[in-house]
């Protein structure tokens, strides 16, 4: 009995230090299999998203008269779910190759100013519509230098600013100006720009006129100290948070993850008001509304007149100024169009497929005597004719057919108005 006992006990003895050692290899095998998936985890993601990867809102350097500007001499890899774009600016800070002040002898040189669509952080520099522009120009024998002035999020005002500072020190021939509906007008008004963020950055960080009187022309400033500190603090946590993955791409999306959850927790929030969401809406699509809000009549009345200024100083400068619109992707795709259609207020409010602001603006043009080049008939034809969507899904900006798209139709305005000349 007492040998029968103790060979028990041996055996559970043995049965436990076996069942440790299962434990224990169990835990090795799945802390291996952990370690190479996360390996090859990391593997897959420098390839989908580069340690190097950023966005243009990362290289936008406060200041005290534009807003912000972008950061010379940087490079960095925009990670679209398209393929990766390689993004650079030059010396000066603009998304272009280097340019001497200094103007050539027999050159047309065209300047072009716009928002994020002429920076074109979403396509490579040479198929951006300044690149394309002058590649198309030069096949057809005309000599063109054409600069890109063009910076994310600018509006109106800060692109006449642009042009005052620094576009009218390179006497172009031509003056450019990429007007984007889709925000270029709330981008002018204080009053529809305080309705996008609850936080109300957007109005502390760019500069508007002050809408008084026709004669008047009183500038709101940019908040730049506020500006500097919010910046130099967000740049601060953004190394922090890459020092702290090492360089890691599968540490760095772990944590833009967390991030964005916590940021949709707080957009919810915002939004669950619903006098918030009709505000919202009316920022966002109130351009095109079949009824121009009262909101929006200050608006364009403001846009008139940086245009009307804009205008005449560079007629003063012996150049002509030609604008063309940019659609948006809501104003071509039918299915964009009809979700903002669907988020209105109320039915009837939203007139997309009649382009009221295109109507306006091409009012405001012609008022102003300004030349206007209109891509939504032709960007509207194209997607009808061959389904292309000329967008990318992910940013909704152009791709490369629409930038090319956009500077084949703009060339032939040129030579047809005998802006250009063949030579």
């Amino acid at each position: 009995m007492l040998f029968l006992v103790g060979e028990t006990s041996a055996s559970v003895c043995k049965s436990a230090i076996m069942s440790k050692k299962t434990i224990a290899g169990n835990i090795l095998l799945f802390t291996i299999a952990l370690l190479i998936a996360g390996l090859l985890a990391e593997v897959v993601l420098r390839q989908v998203k580069p340690v190097e990867s950023g966005q243009s809102k990362h290289f936008r350097i406060p200041h005290p008269v534009f807003g912000w500007v972008l950061e010379p001499g940087v490079s960095y890899i925009n990670p679209m779910r398209e393929g990766h774009v390689r993004v650079s600016y030059n010396s000066r800070g603009w998304r272009d190759v280097e340019h001497a002040v200094e103007k050539p002898d027999d050159i047309t040189r065209i300047l072009v100013l716009g928002d994020s669509f002429m920076e074109a952080y979403s396509v490579r520099f040479e198929d951006a519509l300044p690149g394309r522009l002058g590649q198309l120009a030069r096949e057809k024998g005309a000599d063109i230098e054409v600069i890109n002035l063009g910076v994310g999020g600018y509006g109106t005002l800060q692109e006449y600013l642009v042009y005052r500072d620094h576009g009218k020190q390179y006497r172009p021939d031509i003056v450019l100006l990429g007007f984007y509906l889709a925000n270029d007008v709330r981008n002018n008004s204080h009053t529809l720009e305080s309705l996008v963020t609850p936080e109300g950055m957007k109005t502390k960080s760019r500069p508007f006129l002050n809408p008084g009187k026709e004669t008047d022309w009183e500038l709101d400033m940019v908040d730049y100290v506020g500006a500097q500190t919010l910046y130099l603090e967000t740049r601060k946590e953004r190394e922090a948070r890459r020092d702290a993955s090492r360089g890691s791409a599968l540490l760095m999306g772990l944590v833009k993850v967390s991030r964005e959850i916590s940021s949709s927790f707080t957009e919810k929030e915002f939004l669950s008001d619903e006098s918030q969401k009709e505000a919202r809406h009316l920022a966002y699509a109130g351009v095109n509304y079949c009824q121009e809000p009262p909101e929006f009549s200050e608006a364009w009345d403001i846009t008139r007149r940086i245009l009307a200024r804009l205008n005449r100083e560079i007629s003063e400068a012996g150049s002509r100024l030609l604008v063309f619109s940019v659609p948006a992707m809501h104003d071509v795709d039918a299915d964009r169009m009809n979700k903002v259609i669907e988020d209105a207020p109320r039915s009837g409010l939203v007139c997309l497929e009649e382009a009221p602001a295109y109507t306006r603006l091409a009012g405001t043009l012609d008022e102003l005597q300004i030349e206007f080049i209109d891509l939504l008939p032709v960007f509207r034809r194209e997607v009808q004719g061959s389904n292309n969507s000329l967008f990318w899904r992910s940013d909704r900006h152009w791709n490369e057919d629409g930038h090319l798209l956009a500077a084949e139709h703009i060339l032939s305005a040129l030579y047809y108005n005998q802006w250009v000349e063949r030579r």
